[in-house]
């Protein structure tokens, strides 16, 4: 099988929603899958990590339609890291239903038998936990903090020659002039654009940007914030907060400690009810929060007793992953 009619498939799975068991006739189709990547890309100069194969679709309040389409592709060397890291996006993939696998090859099978050798106690506490409090950030943000967020992206279109972000604020930038630092400082100062010049780092709405970043990958940071969450002003003005991300919250948190207690991840979740419910706006603000207070309680507990190994077999993985390529490569050659 091959995506693009060039790279060869190992995995796709459906996610999201739908793996989790809380997708509602409206929901959107989110794919995920695993490619092998050219000769090239491993022993030359070419890359490639991450395939998108979106299909945009969207309703007047900007939200997703089901005729969306969010497909992603991630080179095999890429997906192993990121699931050797315990990245909750990467990681919960491993432990797909059968109901959910599109497609599987022999090498995509021998990946998810040894999906336990990525489990790691102490990668899953500490990017769940993150992963969690960046839902719970997003989830209690005014959606007016977004618009401001949209003032700055059109502002910051203007200056994308500019090398890095700190040349909108640094007086002493080689690389700009100081009347140019004048101009833009002032520009800001009229337009009441929410940016702060601190020591180490510009504040846009609340987002805090490393200064070293180039004008560039700061809008494309703030671009993506805008998509993942701006398009649920609805949800704030109904429900007082973003539900989508309240349920990210809960989720994260769930599967985290799952996953300490018994090394395994089981779909469609088993609270997909609950989750539900906190989608749907059953439960205010203040409930939610109670709620990732207590379950966050109880992954703490479960971290601390937890016989699980404190790191993901690395050596293993490698050796898994330099193997298979090595196979791949050769087979290709017969």
């Amino acid at each position: 099988m091959k995506v693009n009619n060039k790279y060869t498939k190992i995995l796709e799975i459906k996610v999201g929603s739908h793996l989790y068991g809380t997708n509602t006739p409206s929901s959107d189709i989110d794919y995920s899958g695993i490619v092998f990547p050219f000769e090239t890309e491993v022993f030359g100069f070419d890359k490639m990590e991450e395939i998108c194969l979106n299909v945009v679709s969207k309703d007047e309040a900007g939200r997703n339609t089901s005729d969306a389409i969010d497909r992603k592709y991630y080179e095999f060397r890429k997906f192993c890291h990121l699931a050797s890291e315990c990245n909750p996006n990467v990681l919960e993939q491993l432990f797909v239903n059968l109901e959910n696998i599109i497609y599987i090859s022999s090498e995509g099978k021998d990946l998810l038998d040894r999906r336990f050798l990525f489990l790691s106690k102490e990668n899953i506490n500490t990017k769940f936990l993150a992963y969690s409090r960046s839902q719970k950030k997003k989830m209690t943000i005014k959606p007016e903090n977004y618009e401001s967020l949209k003032d700055v992206l059109s502002f910051l279109y203007h200056y994308l020659g500019t090398d890095t972000i700190i040349n909108l604020s640094n007086e002493e930038s080689i690389s700009k002039s100081r009347q140019l630092f004048i101009e833009l400082r002032k520009e800001i100062d009229d337009k009441k654009l929410p940016v702060e010049f601190k020591d180490s780092f510009i504040k846009i709405g609340d987002i805090n940007i490393n200064k070293n970043l180039n004008v560039k990958n700061v809008i494309q940071s703030i671009d993506s914030r805008l998509k993942s969450a701006g398009s649920r002003k609805e949800l704030w003005e109904k429900y007082g907060y973003d539900t989508k991300f309240g349920m990210n919250l809960i989720r994260l948190l769930l599967q985290g400690k799952e996953l300490l207690e018994t090394g395994n991840l089981i779909f469609p979740l088993a609270d997909r009810d609950f989750l539900l419910n906190i989608k749907t706006g059953k439960y205010t603000l203040n409930e939610v929060l109670d709620f990732a207070e207590v379950i966050e309680s109880e992954f703490d507990k479960v971290y601390h007793s937890s016989n699980m190994q404190s790191k993901s077999n690395y050596n293993e993985i490698q050796n898994f992953v330099i193997c298979t390529l090595k196979n791949y490569f050769k087979n290709k050659e017969v």
